[in-house]
């Protein structure tokens, strides 16, 4: 028979091929002789029939050898070699090789090699390959540690998802997409009630994306969720400035109390001078009824509420330049700050008018001031006739007619509201030629003497001998020298040409002074011996007589209810100046003198 497996021939009664090793095909029963006898067509290949069991040994050596062989059939003249089937030998078939399992297993470790080098390179290279590395506890890149923190996240097991994903943000903390990997990390971190972790993490992330907002509502969920209420206001207050996105301010004003009003909208304000208004009135009102503080004017540093004042009553604003700010309470929750500006200005009074045009006059002038304004009941107008600007020292001008005296008359005036506003200044200016006398200047001298110019040997010709004398120290000199005489003293200060004369003072009628004038003549006396603008008395009791910015002024000073002193000065060629005083007692002059100072 032959083997359908592999051709081989083999004898009939075997049941395996000793080639292959395969099962044969067996003999059907209804084949042969017995079918034949029943009217059946018997096989096109009738099977032999297998060598009965009971044949003796001897007469199937035959069919097996000694020593389990069995033949194949050969062409004549062709061994057939032997083949152990089993612990028997066979012969082998002519042409087929045998197995080399050697060969065989060396190929399978090599295939095996090849598999691990390729598994390996997969584990390595592969994002898949890389997440398996991760969950079996081995080192793996960013990537994979963000994913498999994921499914620990997913899976519930926070302690395990934060750690992979420290790990990972360690790993690559550049990577463009870090933004969202750090919220999974937020995430894991309130999953895990890490929220100072959280917020830390999330504010961090506002100034890698300070325009995301989300970062901005992870953070104002968790500060509301833990109710702290005054930060949560401050945040979205910044969260709103920085992303512009209105739902923080809404928020925001939906949590806080509302922001305080005024009475008085912010601006500029003019006091009603037809009702003496004083000041401006501003209530501040808070629409539910909170408790309300407030700072006026306040200094740079101030903070409120912490600074502020509790508002129980209306604020005054005077004249000047104000700012309030107040805010709202409402338990800890405090409103946004109230800030208004205002500027509040008093009516500045008109100028006042002169009754006489500025001009050249060849008589003596009298004028009058004139103010016609709607406050003319009110204001008080100061003036002068000496030359200088007035001011609320100035005498006051009563409504009497003011004689003006001969030379140039500069007469000015103000007007001062009750206020305290000064109007502008008038000015008018006149000459008035007439005769007038002169200023005090450096050719009046005393007699016998001249200041800065009369020696201590002269003057001691003159005078005679002191009756002492001190050494001092003064502005003009360490080693100045004092001599004492019974009616006075006159001071001496050293120089090239030894001490000269600077300073003396006399109670003697007997020395003359500049313009026949000495001790005894009374203040009307004196004073018609120098020029006079004929100015009253200032607010003080004191009398300006003269004043010019270049040559000098006279004034007489009010000491006390019997004392005064006249003083004229005129200012010299090397910057200092000159003084003549006249010291009066009941208006009659006791002591005069002159000194010169740098």
């Amino acid at each position: 028979m032959i083997c359908p497996q592999c051709g081989f021939s083999v004898e009939i009664y075997s049941k395996v091929c000793p080639e292959c090793g395969s099962l044969l095909p067996q003999p059907k029963p209804s084949a042969g002789l017995s079918g034949m006898r029943q009217g059946k067509a018997a096989s096109s290949a009738p099977e032999e029939t297998a060598a009965p069991s009971s044949l003796p040994d001897a007469s199937r050596q035959g069919i097996y050898p000694e020593g389990g062989y069995h033949t194949r059939r050969k062409a004549p003249g062709q061994e057939i070699p032997l083949r152990r089937s089993g612990k028997n030998t066979v012969p082998s078939s002519p042409g087929k090789p045998m197995i080399n399992w050697t060969l065989a297993a060396l190929i399978v470790c090599i295939l095996i090699l090849f598999a691990a080098a390729g598994g390996y390179v997969y584990l390595k290279t592969s994002d898949a390959g890389q997440l398996i590395l991760a969950r079996l506890g081995y080192d793996a890149n960013a990537e994979a540690l963000w994913a498999l923190g994921t499914e620990y996240l997913d899976q519930g097991y926070i302690d395990r998802s934060i750690t992979c994903y420290e790990k990972a943000y360690e790993l690559d903390p550049n990577r463009e997409d870090i933004y969202q990997k750090l919220l999974l990390l937020g995430e894991a971190y309130e999953a895990g009630n890490r929220l100072n972790s959280a917020e830390s993490l999330y504010r961090s992330l506002l100034d890698l994306q300070p325009q995301n907002i989300t970062a901005y509502r992870l953070i104002a969920n968790l500060l509301s969720n833990q109710n702290r209420t005054l930060e949560l206001a401050d945040f979205l207050k910044t969260a709103y400035q920085n992303t512009g996105d209105t739902s923080f301010s809404r928020q925001r004003e939906e949590m806080l109390p509302a922001t305080p009003t005024a009475s008085l909208a912010g601006g500029k304000y003019q006091l009603d001078q037809s009702t003496h208004e004083q000041y401006k009135t501003v209530e501040l009102i808070s629409a539910d009824g909170y408790d309300i503080y407030y700072l006026l004017d306040p200094r740079t540093d101030a903070l409120l509420p912490e600074d502020g004042i509790f508002y129980q009553e209306a604020i005054h604003l005077d004249e000047g330049y104000h700012t309030i700010r107040a805010v709202a309470l409402s338990s800890d929750l405090v409103s946004d700050e109230l800030t208004t500006t205002y500027t509040v200005s008093a009516p500045v009074p008109l100028a006042p008018k002169l009754s006489l045009a500025p001009g050249d006059y060849e008589t003596r002038q009298r004028v009058w001031i004139r103010y016609n304004g709607e406050d003319a009941d009110t204001v008080v107008i100061y003036y002068t006739i000496d030359g200088q600007s007035p001011t609320s020292n100035s005498p006051i001008y009563t409504g009497d007619p003011i004689y003006l005296p001969g030379g140039r008359i500069h007469v000015k005036a103000v007007a001062v509201n009750t206020y305290g506003k000064i109007s502008n200044e008038m000015d008018v200016e006149m000459k008035i030629n007439i005769s007038f006398l002169r200023y005090f200047n450096s050719k009046d001298t005393f007699e016998g003497y001249t200041i800065l110019s009369t020696t201590k040997d002269a003057f001691v010709r003159r005078f005679g001998a002191a009756d002492s004398e001190t050494e001092f120290d003064s502005a003009l000199s360490p080693q100045c020298l004092q001599m004492n005489y019974s009616w006075g003293f006159a001071r001496f200060m050293p120089s090239t040409g030894g001490y000269i004369l600077y300073q003396l003072e006399t109670e003697s009628s007997s020395m003359s002074g500049p313009r026949s004038t000495h001790v005894g003549q009374s203040e009307t006396t004196i004073t018609e011996k120098y020029r006079d603008m004929g100015q009253l008395n200032d607010q003080n009791g004191d009398r300006s007589i003269y004043w010019d910015v270049n040559e000098g002024y006279a004034k007489l000073y009010k000491l006390d209810g019997t004392n005064s002193r006249i003083d004229y000065v005129y200012y010299t060629d090397d910057g200092g100046s000159m003084t003549l005083s006249y010291y009066l007692q009941d208006q009659k002059c006791v002591r005069m003198g002159i000194r010169y100072a740098p």
